[in-house]
């Protein structure tokens, strides 16, 4: 609500912004929207990652689309990214940054953010490539439809990340509230409990405040009982 105020001053539409420094309340104990999505095991995780290639139900869908499914999924578990940020992506924005490989994510307010990614990441990423036959195409959307095993060279929309998302999660046994966002709280999650700065989490995956990102800490892992 406080960002729809600011955007609705700025073009002089009200005078100033009833709901800045605002606080949402607390949802429990463990703090300000803890619990809200679950983060997957590291076994759920890697079961969703491995399951357009190697599904036995997965046997009639054409090898181009396995491929991009595969990058697709590692893209989510890997940036931590929102469900709308791999739609954004260009071929160029997949690229080396010094000694680092790369995706320069378009995140909220439209703004940049790099992310180093995993070599696993990179390797999912360079297989859909090669298979495409867009890879030298810097400004085609790095994902895109396929029909027939073949690029139609539109891009996908919203809705088709999520709904591929939550195909795959259900194919491995998840349960139907497993979404995209899952993917970036087992991201913040996994990040926390390996040690990683809460600072440099906040930064990957773009919270505009480190409590949001502390909320994560708290999220309790998804296990089969729980599904």
């Amino acid at each position: 609500m406080s960002s729809l105020y600011a955007f609705l001053a700025d073009k002089q539409l009200c005078e100033t912004n009833p709901v800045a420094g605002v606080k949402r309340p607390a949802t429990g104990g463990a703090g300000v929207g803890a619990g809200k999505t679950h983060a997957l095991t590291a076994e759920q995780a890697r079961a969703m990652l491995d399951a357009p290639l190697a599904l036995k139900g997965q046997r009639d869908v054409p090898e181009l689309q396995k491929l991009r499914d595969s990058a697709i999924l590692h893209v989510f578990f890997y940036t931590g990214g929102r469900v709308s940020e791999p739609g954004g992506l260009r071929v160029r924005d997949f690229r080396l940054d010094r000694e680092y490989w790369v995706l320069e994510m378009r995140t909220k307010g439209d703004r940049g953010n790099i992310v180093a990614i995993h070599s696993d990441c990179q390797a999912a990423i360079r297989r859909y490539l090669a298979a495409s036959g867009h890879g030298d195409q810097a400004d085609a959307p790095l994902f895109l439809a396929a029909r027939a095993g073949q690029n139609t060279g539109q891009p996908l929309g919203r809705g088709t990340f999520r709904d591929l998302f939550k195909k795959y999660a259900r194919l491995v046994g998840l349960p139907p509230s497993i979404t995209p966002h899952s993917a970036r709280a087992t991201f913040i999650t996994q990040s926390l409990e390996a040690g990683v700065p809460i600072r440099d989490v906040q930064a990957t995956v773009n919270h505009a405040s480190v409590t949001t990102t502390e909320t994560y800490a708290h999220t309790a892992e998804l296990s089969p009982e729980k599904c």
